[in-house]
């Protein structure tokens, strides 16, 4: 009974363990090793000597029953019993411990960090990494392999990043890693080829290098990722030449990204592993003490403001609410240009109540902004209402947000990004409606501000319908293998 009692044990304790310096960082089979050595080493407990009340009754019933008896004479002592058959299993069990923990009491999860790449014995999957985040809970490249049963023939050869609940991104892989030439496609860093993007809400991100900007203003020279996900967007822009700056709060997706999604090594000045609120914050204050220098005596070394912002923050069904309120998107602004684009993502129904929050608070922080869905193709239903990715392009201009038309440098060689770039128009929604249901009266409770955001709560109630939606994006396999 001592080894499963040992792995429920663990099993139980296992949402606490990120809570314990040591045990945080320690691999499961060493945790289940101590444990079992300390569990086979302890002595037996002594059994009870205070009778039960059962008992108790009984020997009185018999006292009562029985006359008693004449005194004879005492009987010689009892020898000491020897050591129970059960103290002996725990010392015979210790040097099997090693053995037993990876096999028969290995835990439930993959090892983390994964030594090695994981092939399911039964299923077209096969894990690439996996490791634990103080952020995300755990971290997971996987990837879909042939199926031989076409239950997967849809998402056959397609690499997945995974942060507790949700997938940041992925690409297709293998026959399915394709461009329009060769020398676009990208590679990752072991040079396997990578394809286009299994999402297109991160290519509709990009579209923030469409927006046209003022007359004699040129091209957008630099962008901010606020949030990188698996890096679709930030590759880009990379190659595009943009100098792009990366706040990611969760190293472990910063390293899924480089290794596994061809995210090419930023400088040491350009990546940020981070609150983006703190780091937000810091830019602005810099950027505000250099403009009100005296002249003569300006930073040289004062940061630029930036032409782009993408700002995507989504996982496991929500997302951080302290980076959609009013008062981050004040700081925002002031280390924006003036005609520069802010591209914000969220995904979940615009008619909740966390939907219309981040969609009031949107328009009441931004002179203009426009709305468009991730779907690749128009939608005639009542799009508000359902679960999608949307991408909110503001700016601090007063004038409305206008795309150019793409032209071929623009697709990267990519199938999808020609799709969605030639088709911007048809996604665009009409999020008015969003905001004129909320009564007058009530309007002010869906103003998202540093003293009063619900958003966290309103969220933790939306959050089991986004996992209901991601559990029917893959098979249960893929999200019980990490």
């Amino acid at each position: 009974m001592t080894l499963p009692v040992c792995a429920t044990a663990v099993n139980a304790l296992q949402g606490l363990w990120p809570a314990i310096p040591f045990i945080a960082v320690a691999p499961e089979t060493q945790i289940i090793l101590q444990l079992g050595t300390t569990f086979a080493a302890s002595p037996p407990a002594p059994a009870s000597s205070t009778p039960s009340k059962a008992s108790k009754r009984k020997k009185a019933a018999q006292e009562k029953a029985v006359p008693p008896v004449p005194p004879t004479s005492p009987s010689p002592p009892k020898a000491t019993k020897p050591e129970s058959s059960g103290s002996k299993l725990r010392i015979a069990v210790l040097p099997l411990l090693p053995f037993l923990t990876s096999t028969i009491l290995r835990g439930p999860t993959l090892p983390k960090p994964l030594l090695e790449p994981y092939r399911h014995p039964q299923y077209p999957l096969q894990i690439l990494s996996a490791v634990q985040s103080s952020y995300s809970g755990v971290v997971v490249v996987g990837e879909t392999l042939s199926s031989t049963t076409g239950e997967l023939e849809v998402a056959e050869h397609m690499r997945y990043l995974r942060a507790g609940h949700s997938l940041l991104g992925g690409v297709w892989i293998g026959p399915k890693a394709v461009a329009t030439e060769p020398g676009f496609v990208l590679k990752d860093e072991a040079g396997e080829e990578l394809g286009d993007s299994i999402y297109s809400a991160f290519v509709l991100q990009e579209a923030a290098r469409l927006v046209v900007k003022k007359p004699g203003h040129g091209t957008p020279k630099n962008a901010l990722m606020i949030g990188l996900g698996a890096g679709i967007s930030a590759t880009s822009f990379v190659r595009h030449g943009l100098d792009t700056t990366i706040v990611e709060i969760d190293g472990a997706v910063y390293d899924a990204a480089h290794r596994f999604f061809g995210l090419p090594t930023p400088a040491p000045d350009r990546l940020f592993i981070q609150d983006a609120r703190s780091w937000v914050h810091n830019r602005s204050v810099t950027l505000t003490g250099s403009s009100t220098s005296t002249p003569g005596n300006e930073d040289v070394t004062s940061p630029e403001l930036f032409d782009i912002v993408i700002h995507d923050c989504f996982s496991g069904g929500g997302v951080p609410s302290h980076l959609y309120t009013q008062e981050f998107w004040r700081e925002l602004k002031s280390i924006v240009r003036p005609d520069g684009v802010v591209a914000v993502n969220f995904a979940g129904i615009l008619e909740s109540s966390s939907g219309k929050a981040i969609v009031h608070t949107l328009q009441s922080s931004f002179p203009q902004c426009r709305t468009f869905y991730d779907s690749l193709e128009p939608s005639t239903r009542n799009i508000t209402s359902e679960f999608l990715n949307w991408v909110f392009f503001c700016t601090l201009s007063p004038e409305r947000v206008e795309f150019r038309r793409p032209v071929d440098a623009d697709y990267l060689g990519s199938y999808l990004r020609r799709h969605v770039f030639n088709n911007i128009p048809e996604r665009e929604a009409d999020v008015s409606v969003v905001v004129d249901a909320i009564p007058e009266d009530d309007r002010e409770r869906y103003l998202l501000k540093d003293s009063a955001n619900p958003l966290g709560e309103w969220q933790q109630k939306e959050a089991i319908a986004h996992w209901k939606i991601m559990r029917a994006v893959l098979p249960d396999v893929y999200w019980e293998t990490y």
